[in-house]
């Protein structure tokens, strides 16, 4: 069975305020080395020194050519064995982490993870797209698929299982490669880190109530931060609220108090501020009635005789 790719690069730098990016478009020269897989690989290094980009072909060696951007897998595509297939792996020099985040594709592409070089196993997923031409395919976003990685593969549409025909071509473009920082040093780069000035703030840090997104899940002051309060509803605005009726939240709610102390928040004379008076009502929320220290409380006077008139050295406080 033959398979035959067609690939050449370019690579382009640049950068943000999250991540250095590297575009690689198919238009360059390359080298050969001992690759990967046991076999002389054809590859390049980009302009800027940080990604090495190997064509290979596994049991034979890998080769490039580079006249335009298509590959061919007429006579096995879809039928051959993944013992040959065949791809591009990127790396970055330093073994550091990045992320695929974008590719120029009309046709199909498998990406994913070679797991073992003889059998040609791996994790693939499957990317098809149909917009664009031949010389200009369309952009494929890939989103988070594949970030933090510390080698991508893109192979055979067939390793994911495709099964069109034989005599189908499929083209590929401009992949988006980007690197992230972790400038504060808190264990999280600039691709989750929605803050790298500051190490407190990462998608593992806890949520305070501080007006800032702290745990970078673009939220402020969640219901979840760690301080957050529990605000009383106040409904007679006495000041004193009802422990019944409750709000959590980091900032205080119209109609809420911090106090939990009303035990009767329809009348804004009872509550524990109140005064207690001789009124068959609870008016100061101390669970007690007309209590001996009302204010309108009376003194009594013993009449032991029972004729109407009391003896001063003998009292009783009392409302009733």
């Amino acid at each position: 069975m033959l398979r035959h790719f067609c690939f050449a690069f370019t690579i382009v730098s640049a950068s943000t305020a999250v991540a250095a990016t590297t575009t690689i478009t198919f238009s360059e020269t390359v080298a050969q080395k001992s690759g990967f897989n046991g076999q002389s690989n054809d590859y390049l290094t980009s302009s800027d020194g940080d990604y090495d980009v190997q064509f290979f072909w596994l049991g034979t060696n890998g080769h490039d050519h580079a006249s335009t951007v298509q590959f061919n897998h007429n006579y096995s595509y879809g039928q051959g064995s993944l013992s040959s297939l065949q791809g591009i792996r990127i790396v970055r020099n330093d073994g550091g982490i990045f992320s695929l985040e974008e590719i120029d594709l009309y046709g199909e592409a498998a990406i994913g993870q070679l797991t073992s070089t003889s059998s040609g196993a791996g994790s693939w997923t499957h990317h098809s797209n149909s917009s664009g031409s031949t010389t200009a395919p369309g952009n494929v976003s890939l989103g988070s698929a594949y970030t933090d990685v510390t080698s991508i593969y893109i192979v055979d549409p067939y390793a994911a299982g495709s099964s069109r025909s034989t005599g189908d071509y499929s083209y590929w473009d401009n992949f988006v490669l980007a690197t992230y920082t972790d400038a504060d040093g808190d264990g999280y780069d600039t691709s989750t880190d929605c803050d790298d000035t500051n190490a407190a703030i990462n998608p593992g840090a806890s949520e305070v109530c501080d007006g800032v997104d702290n745990d970078c899940d673009s939220s402020i002051d969640e219901d979840s931060a760690t301080d957050v309060k529990t605000w009383y509803a106040d409904a007679d605005s006495d000041n004193y609220g009802d422990a019944a009726s409750t709000d959590i939240d980091c900032n205080q709610p119209t109609g809420y108090v911090a106090d939990a102390t009303d035990c009767d928040d329809t009348d804004a004379n009872t509550n524990p501020g109140a005064t207690e008076y001789c009124d068959g009502h609870d008016d100061d929320c101390d669970g007690t009635i007309d209590e001996d220290d009302s204010a309108d409380v009376l003194t009594w006077y013993a009449d032991s005789d029972s004729d109407g008139y009391g003896d001063s050295n003998s009292t009783d406080i009392d409302c009733y």
